[in-house]
């Protein structure tokens, strides 16, 4: 998701880039969100008709890339995360009324995983 607060950070990029979810196993927890804390849960529930997704992107990226596109090397990656279901917002089709803006296709979002090196944590006490 995208993050605009305001900052005097020169080196801050508030949108994600490259995101890539893979080798994830998604239960049940969606079957009962929690609608009373925050605002997200409310919408998502409100524009899938309750059919909660388990991975959920915002589509928000910078308004050039709206308009032209996202690089491929910036553009979110889904793999081998079971039979997860996916959705993201198309932020044009959300702002234009007679558009559906919901995108579910999960394969349109799938690509070469490339993984990071492990992070390790050492156990000090």
């Amino acid at each position: 998701m995208t993050y605009g607060y305001e900052t005097e950070d020169k080196n801050y990029y508030p949108h994600p880039r490259a995101i890539q979810i893979h080798g994830n196993r998604f239960g049940k927890s969606g079957y009962n969100p929690d609608l009373e804390t925050g605002d997200l849960a409310k919408f998502l529930f409100e524009i899938t008709n309750g059919d909660m997704p388990d991975i959920f992107w915002d589509g928000i990226v910078p308004t050039h890339q709206i308009i032209f596109g996202q690089p491929d090397e910036d553009k979110i990656v889904l793999g081998d995360n079971g039979d997860a279901s996916f959705l993201t917002i198309n932020p044009i089709k959300y702002m234009l009324p007679f558009f559906d803006p919901v995108e579910r296709s999960y394969e349109k979002f799938t690509g070469k995983i490339i993984p990071l090196s492990p992070v390790e944590f050492s156990e000090t006490l």
